[in-house]
């Protein structure tokens, strides 16, 4: 105990003021009342809000709104599941998960079929968690559940999910409400914390994951809190490097008697046991306090981790707004008031840097809407930390990330979910330096690779990839045409232009083109504009997006826009009269011969039946031949375009 008093001491921050929040409204079409995921879902470098089925995506713009379907959802869980660079959601029903995933090309959120995530029926999925369970660089879904056993679903290579379960979980009862994934025992394995509400008594869970399955020992390792449990969060709250949990529970009557409802704060011993210190740590709160959930994050950038806590009445009771309890070196104070949190009432809670500024914001709601409470920031000194697995899984969740720095080292772990039914923090490590400007990074990957990146500056984000270091992501990049809503016509060249995204070596780019009707078109290029071949497009409505990619990370368009191709008859139109034009042979088989009765430099077009445009060429001196072995048989028109006006001519190309 005097090891942990004397370090407390040690590196006691300095005293300032309590962070304070201010409200914001999210737009109330965004799905509210609902546990948020805070992470970037179109892959363009700003923070977006997950509310169930719905998600509000920042653009230079505003907040723009994408709904998945009118269908009851409690939680939802987002990752790249599949590595394939766009982002996977599971959304939680409240008896199915429902798969979906991003679509960059037309900006929306969009249903995922033949996963087997939407095959199993459960009581209620309550708490869950995307983890990758056996480490073999794939990620799987642990489906907390209230009635019969919690759910592993494993994924296989393919993307298909199966239910392992049986072979793997522990087998206990139900009642699942709280959950949370980390490496308490840092063996390379990820641990599950569990809480239960009910049946009371109801003993919380620890799922120690062994060589193939888990055990529980909850009992063995004294986490095994028998209060009705909701939100759970692992911090290293006194900075020893050992992951401790905070538990946040309410009180309960059982059979007329009113159980205890304070929080639980769990400190590691080292030895695979744990001591509730919550009391002496100042954060048990009230005993008859209702807190539903909990986020645990540096909100000052001191190099303290602190802990938000979603507190809500039951019935008609007084108000239980929602604490803040800042971490002052291994003791928390609350800062509640003067906070602007003292007035928020809400079941769930999220955390993560919504507007980029190095400041961790909160998600909540208030008067049933969904709010962004938006840190006031400070002088404090912070560094973000994003990773991209290669051996491990793409998003590098279960990756051990350590920040030294001033004498000191930080711990954070990537999680795919937290708190109660919510994911925080963005995939990523924020860490808070207070007044360090450099620090030295180490990251301990699933699959076993230590990477170490020395000297970063503070103030910044950076992505290491694994066993490669620092490979930043392309930067945030615009597109330019053609313009949103924009009308291609076949009788012009269907160019697609976007700005450059600076990164440190080559780029390539993928321009993204999908009909509404589900037909995707994919083109690859070093260039910032890439031109359509006609034949690929068809009348009707499209949208588009472009990808940057350099090599190892990627960085999608600020926005993905919408345009329509329409099919212009060459016959329809009226423009002033070109030169005479002479076509032989005709029918063709493989060349055509054209002459044009002015010797003037012209442009010539070929136009197959439906108006696409096929083939361009320049006429010089009033003559060209054409290739047409390329062209499938059929009627054609070719256009010349000159400063004298336009001339058309029939052909037809036979075999």
């Amino acid at each position: 105990m005097l090891r942990r008093v004397l370090l407390g001491l040690l590196f006691l921050p300095a005293t300032s003021g309590a962070q304070t929040f201010t409200a914001v409204t999210l737009p109330p079409d965004l799905v509210g009342g609902l546990a948020p995921a805070i992470v970037d879902i179109d892959g363009d470098g700003r923070t977006d809000v997950l509310s169930g089925q719905s998600v509000a995506r920042q653009t230079d713009g505003g907040w723009e709104v994408s709904v998945l379907d009118d269908q009851l959802a409690l939680g939802v869980l987002v990752a790249d599941w599949s590595g394939d660079g766009a982002r996977e959601v599971a959304v939680l029903g409240a008896y199915r998960v429902r798969p979906a995933r991003w679509n960059r090309a037309r900006g929306a959120l969009e249903p995922l079929a033949g996963t087997g995530l939407e095959t199993p029926r459960f009581n209620l999925i309550q708490g869950s968690v995307l983890l990758d369970d056996d480490r073999d660089g794939r990620l799987d879904l642990l489906i907390g559940n209230d009635g019969p056993p919690d759910v592993l679903l494993r994924q296989r290579i393919g993307g298909t999910f199966d239910d392992l379960s049986a072979s793997v979980l522990p087998g206990t009862e139900g009642g699942t409400y709280g959950m949370a994934a980390a490496d308490f025992d840092r063996d390379g394995d990820l641990d599950v914390a569990v809480g239960l509400c009910a049946p009371l008594p109801a003993h919380n869970l620890l799922y120690l994951r062994g060589a193939s399955r888990y055990t529980e020992v909850g009992a063995s390792t004294q986490t095994d809190d028998p209060r009705a449990s909701w939100g759970m969060a692992w911090l290293d709250y006194d900075g020893d490097g050992w992951l401790d949990l905070f538990v946040a529970n309410m009180p309960i009557d059982v059979d007329g008697q009113t159980s205890d409802g304070a929080n639980g704060l769990f400190r590691n011993n080292q030895d695979g046991t744990f001591t509730d210190v919550a009391g002496d740590a100042g954060v048990a709160g009230p005993t008859g306090e209702n807190s539903w959930s909990a986020v645990a994050a540096d909100f000052d950038n001191d190099g303290w981790t602190d802990l938000a806590v979603a507190n809500r009445r039951s019935g008609t009771g007084a108000a239980q707004p929602w604490r803040l309890w800042r971490n002052t070196g291994g003791q928390f104070e609350d800062v509640t008031p003067g906070s602007g949190l003292g007035s928020v009432e809400t079941i769930f809670i999220g955390a993560g840097d919504v507007d980029g500024d190095g400041w961790v914001d909160l998600v909540g709601e208030q008067s049933n809407l969904p709010v962004l409470l938006r840190n006031g920031g400070g002088t404090n000194a912070w560094l973000g930390v994003r990773l991209r697995g290669l051996a491990s899984n793409t998003e590098g969740i279960g990756a051990r990330v350590e920040v030294a720095s001033g004498g000191r080292t930080q711990v954070r772990e990537i999680t795919g979910g937290d708190g109660f039914m919510a994911q925080s923090h963005a995939l990523e490590a924020h860490v808070g330096l207070g007044t360090e400007t450099t620090a030295n990074v180490t990251v301990r990957w699933p699959s076993g690779q230590v990477d170490v990146v020395t000297g970063v500056t503070a103030n910044q984000r950076i992505t290491i990839v694994e066993g490669e270091g620092r490979n930043d992501a392309p930067e945030a990049f615009a597109l330019i045409a053609p313009a949103s809503s924009a009308e291609l016509a076949s009788t012009e060249p269907a160019t697609f232009s976007w700005a450059p995204s600076a990164d440190e070596g080559p780029v390539t780019y993928s321009l993204l083109i999908e009909h509404d009707g589900g037909t995707a078109l994919t083109y690859s290029t070093t260039e910032t504009s890439f031109t359509v071949p006609q034949n690929d497009l068809f009348p009707g409505p499209f949208s588009w997006a472009v990808v940057a990619n350099d090599g190892r990370s990627e960085r999608t368009s600020l926005e993905a826009r919408a345009f329509s191709f329409v099919v212009v008859d060459a016959a329809e139109e009226t423009p002033e009269a070109g030169p005479a034009l002479t076509l032989g042979p005709n029918p063709a088989r493989s060349h055509l011969r054209v002459q044009v009765a002015d010797p003037a430099p012209a442009t010539l077009t070929v136009l197959d039946a439906r108006g696409r445009r096929v083939l361009t060429e320049r006429v010089a001196a009033g003559e060209a031949t054409l290739d047409l072995r390329a062209l499938p048989p059929g009627a054609y028109t070719v256009r010349v375009e000159s400063t004298s006006g336009v001339s058309t001519a029939p052909f037809v190309l036979a075999r």
